[in-house]
């Protein structure tokens, strides 16, 4: 199930390439929207045309590493122009079960 009101955030650095496929995979079917902030990855060619392949995500490059909270303020002060109820912060190795953010938004009810 997709949840229009998640955006979530992936800070990136350097990701082994195979994993973050299945991390943005799982992601991408379960939210509305995902941004993909990169520091300064050698793939980084490869990590904006994994997410150019995906129909619900940004890619925006750091340029240099700027460490991961500095990342995600990036990724949050983008993630405002979607207007979401929730932010979904991870790492470029987290893969989330396939009902993970469902399970999450069931206990805010």
């Amino acid at each position: 199930m997709v949840s229009m009101s998640v955006v979530a955030i992936i800070v990136s650095h350097d990701p082994g390439l195979d994993r973050f496929r299945l991390v943005l995979d799982r992601v991408s079917r379960q939210v509305g929207h995902v941004i993909i902030v990169d520091n300064d990855s050698r793939s980084e060619g490869v990590l904006r045309d994994l997410c150019g392949g995906v129909g619900n995500c940004d890619f925006i490059e750091v340029g240099f590493n700027s460490g991961v909270a500095h990342a995600l303020r990036v990724g949050v002060d983008y993630a405002i122009r979607y207007k979401p109820n929730w932010l979904l912060l991870l790492d470029d190795d987290t893969v989330l079960m396939s009902n993970a953010v469902s399970k999450a938004l069931g206990f805010d009810q």
